[in-house]
């Protein structure tokens, strides 16, 4: 990867994505959050920050495997590939969880964690823009 300011950038999306998906599943455990209004929203942000924090090691796995290898493959392509993987696994974790305990699936739910997979995409693959 040639483009620094890419590089910060994904680096960044990683350790955001992860510490916020860390931090606000542990919020949700707590007991007597303030208003349902907040509790809410903390039930969504750890589906929103995974798809955008394990983007981000899936791209950082492929991109070393990728490099060692001196495949030549676009940064773009495995930022794509990444955001994919990881906005498919983090659907299919919700899927696989609420049809294994018999709730019905929260199309909510589905749809952040495509958007978190969507502003990795975004914000990934704009970084590199000149």
């Amino acid at each position: 990867m040639e483009n620094q300011k890419q590089k910060r950038t994904l680096v960044g999306l990683t350790i955001a994505g992860l510490a916020v998906m860390v931090l606000s599943t542990l919020a949700t455990w707590m007991a007597g959050l303030p208003t349902s209004f907040l509790q809410f929203w903390l039930g969504f942000l750890p589906l929103f920050s995974a798809s955008i924090g394990f983007a981000g090691l899936i791209f950082w796995i492929m991109h070393a495997i990728f490099k060692k290898q001196e495949t030549g493959i676009k940064t773009k392509r495995v930022i794509l590939l990444a955001g994919v993987i990881s906005t498919a696994g983090v659907i299919g974790w919700q899927m696989v969880s609420y049809l294994s305990a018999g709730l019905a699936i929260d199309p909510r739910s589905l749809m952040i964690s495509a958007a978190g997979g969507a502003v990795f995409l975004v914000v990934g693959l704009m970084s590199g823009e000149k």
